[in-house]
């Protein structure tokens, strides 16, 4: 014999099982070190094409499940419209008594949430594809401070359904931002959301901070909090964590908020001293001097 084999084996994720790939043919019989030296050599090939595979079944499988949230989410929305165009008539037209309207009004209520979840899909679907495109834009403090103002009068009515006071901090300095508008309206309205959902009878804060050329934008509430072992973990996509009412969300505002934050350059982290004792949001960016992804 005057040839050394070296079998490569190579994991095969369809069956979950191991088979033979190839084998690297040397030219000579090797002694033990040059054997050792080139098994490992074999062993690191077999781990690249390992690797090499995974990521493109990892690619084929989210392009296949963003395809599929993708086709479903369109086709839930059609029917969720339905019931809402038709609660909204039975609401408008039809002469009900209060329990009546409580109970239409709860089935509408019903229908919105899950046409915002069917939504949330579809741009998290959106972002994960790539498909989304930036279309920056500069903003200045009043157009800022305008979107901060509008996003909370949209949601000020869920705040007062649970007792709850927003304020506005308003910035104290001109504001330039070459920023996406639609991504940072999504970003807020995904945290003052969340801050919303989880605190009742409590305040909600909207501040704008500034340090040299970095803005830090602070949504702070007083309400139930997150422990230090959840700190790090509501922000991973479709993470529920449990409170004290078993009050559980989607696990998708926060994840999309994060997504987001990247898209435009910035970044977004949740500070909170443990259950009870309230949570803060702080988005920060960069000033229209610095580089970002616009």
């Amino acid at each position: 014999q005057t040839q050394s084999l070296l079998h490569l084996y190579i994991y095969n994720f369809e069956y979950q099982k191991r088979e033979y790939y190839g084998s690297l043919k040397l030219s000579k019989i090797l002694n033990g070190d040059e054997q050792l030296f080139f098994e490992a050599i074999a062993s690191m090939i077999a781990s690249r094409i390992e690797q090499i595979r995974a990521y493109q079944r990892l690619e084929c499988d989210t392009q296949a499940k963003n395809s599929f949230v993708s086709h479903l989410s369109h086709d839930l929305r059609t029917p969720l419209h339905a019931i809402m165009s038709q609660t909204q008539y039975l609401i408008a037209y039809e002469n009900l008594s209060d329990t009546q309207l409580e109970k239409v009004g709860a089935i509408e209520s019903s229908a919105n949430n899950l046409l915002q979840m069917i939504n949330d899909l579809l741009e998290l679907a959106k972002v994960e594809s790539g498909d989304y495109a930036l279309t920056c834009k500069s903003i200045n403090t009043q157009e800022f401070n305008g979107t901060i103002e509008h996003i909370i009068t949209m949601l000020e009515p869920l705040a007062q359904a649970d007792g709850n006071i927003i304020t506005f901090i308003k910035p104290n300095q001109d504001i330039e931002l070459m920023i996406d508008k639609k991504l940072l309206q999504h970003i807020l309205i995904n945290l003052l959301s969340n801050a919303i959902k989880f605190t009742k009878n409590g305040e909600i804060h909207i501040e704008i901070i500034f340090d040299k050329e970095l803005i830090y934008l602070h949504v702070r509430d007083n309400g139930i909090g997150i422990s230090t072992e959840n700190i790090n973990r509501v922000m991973n996509i479709f993470t529920q964590i449990k409170t004290h009412d078993n009050h559980v969300g989607t696990g998708l505002g926060l994840a999309l908020a994060q997504k987001y934050s990247h898209l435009i350059g910035a970044t977004l982290h949740l500070k909170s001293d443990g259950i009870g004792k309230g949570t803060t949001a702080v988005l920060c960016f960069n000033t229209i001097t610095n580089t970002s992804n616009c």
